[in-house]
């Protein structure tokens, strides 16, 4: 069973929450009663406008940030737990009713490496041959299979993170061994 974050969920509410009674209380203060001039019983009531969008903006607004900082919240728990963030589109078949992406052991390619990411690539292992590039199952992962030019023909494997500026190794061994038992299989 998916745990959920409560806070996360609360804000979410609150927001929607804050939205709709804030609509409501903006209709509702707009209705002011208006003196028309002359004489007795010239009184009625009247929308303004300004008033309503000025109650309505702010509502609006407040509602929007609740809603924005439970996503924030909800994406570093997501994090933290290491599950892919699930992003739900229209037409997308879910299993499960969950949402949640699996992924089978064989080497789908699931993402293809740009040329501008490739060229990046080639620059850093510019002093050895390039043999294979192999996108990881997780966007903004590869691995690259390597041989020195002058050495004696025994190539070897890096990986690396896509998700910066340049590409860079990957530092953390567990995700380094996780993609290469990946790629091994």
């Amino acid at each position: 069973m998916k745990e959920k974050n409560i806070i996360g969920s609360i804000l979410y509410y609150l927001g929607i929450t804050i939205i709709i009674i804030g609509t409501i209380t903006a209709i509702i203060n707009s209705y002011q009663l208006s003196y028309e001039m002359g004489g007795y019983g010239g009184e009625e009531y009247k929308f303004f406008w300004s008033q309503f969008l000025y109650l309505f903006s702010s509502a609006f607004f407040n509602g929007l940030i609740l809603i924005g900082i439970s996503e924030v919240i909800r994406l570093l728990d997501s994090i933290n737990r290491k599950e892919p963030p699930t992003i739900i589109t229209a037409g997308e078949q879910m299993k499960n009713n969950e949402g949640i992406q699996v992924f089978s052991n064989d080497k789908p390619e699931v993402w293809k490496i740009s040329a501008a990411e490739e060229e990046k690539i080639y620059e850093l292992y510019a002093d050895k041959a390039i043999l294979e590039i192999t996108p990881y199952i997780t966007k903004g992962y590869c691995i690259v299979k390597l041989q020195d030019y002058d050495g004696p023909l025994k190539p070897f494997v890096k990986v690396l993170d896509l998700n910066g500026i340049h590409p860079e190794e990957v530092q953390n061994l567990d995700r380094r061994k996780q993609i290469i038992e990946w790629y091994n299989k």
